[in-house]
């Protein structure tokens, strides 16, 4: 049901290009039975303004749910657009937040109520997993070798720590750059999906 005080007309075009339905508050019949039918078919109940009573079972939103509901394709949850509240963020449908190189907060959200992950938790989750790895390789290249123990010489073992210690510096740097090849994989990827 679209109140009287929405904008009617681009409301009505967007719902029925969708293949919606919709009410007017002025067209609600005046006979109890014949209103009663009719708010029957009723979900949600469009209102720009604070209301003062609110009848059970409907969803009570603001203009902007159905268009950011359009906008993401499916439908959202209501509470933060139930009228006389300041609603969520409006997100524009026509920037590429990939290509712009910011993903705001709102989209974080409806990103994962709609269960897509985002190119940055997807780049996390690698960066996360070859940390790790290269934790347990630091490890492995840390454990001293000894060198013989019989020998009586206490250089060669500080010759062996010092080659350890570079090659442990090269390993950090080949993990940085498969690091930044992955996430240059997921993000290409996120882009030719996009």
């Amino acid at each position: 049901m679209l109140g009287r005080e929405t904008p009617v007309y681009i409301l009505q075009n967007l719902i029925l290009s969708f293949g919606g339905s919709f009410i007017l508050q002025d067209e609600l019949p005046l006979d109890e039975k014949a209103h009663a039918q009719a708010m029957k078919k009723v979900t949600h109940m469009c209102h720009d303004r604070p209301l003062s009573s609110t009848e059970k079972g409907k969803e009570h939103v603001q203009p902007q749910y159905i268009l950011d509901c359009i906008n993401n394709l499916f439908l959202l949850p209501t509470k933060a657009y139930a009228p006389g509240i300041p609603p969520p963020a409006h997100l524009s449908p026509f920037i590429d937040n990939t290509e712009a190189g910011y993903l705001p907060d709102r989209q974080r959200e409806i990103n994962s109520l709609a269960g897509i992950e985002t190119v940055e938790n997807l780049a996390e989750n690698l960066s996360s997993d070859s940390e790790d790895e290269d934790a347990k390789k630091a490890q492995e290249v840390k454990a001293p070798m000894k060198g013989d123990l019989d020998s009586s010489s206490g250089e060669e073992d500080n010759e062996g720590l010092e080659s350890d210690s570079s090659d442990d510096a090269k390993a950090k740097t080949k993990s940085v750059k498969a690091k930044k090849d992955e996430k240059k994989k997921i993000l290409t990827k996120a882009d030719k999906t996009a």
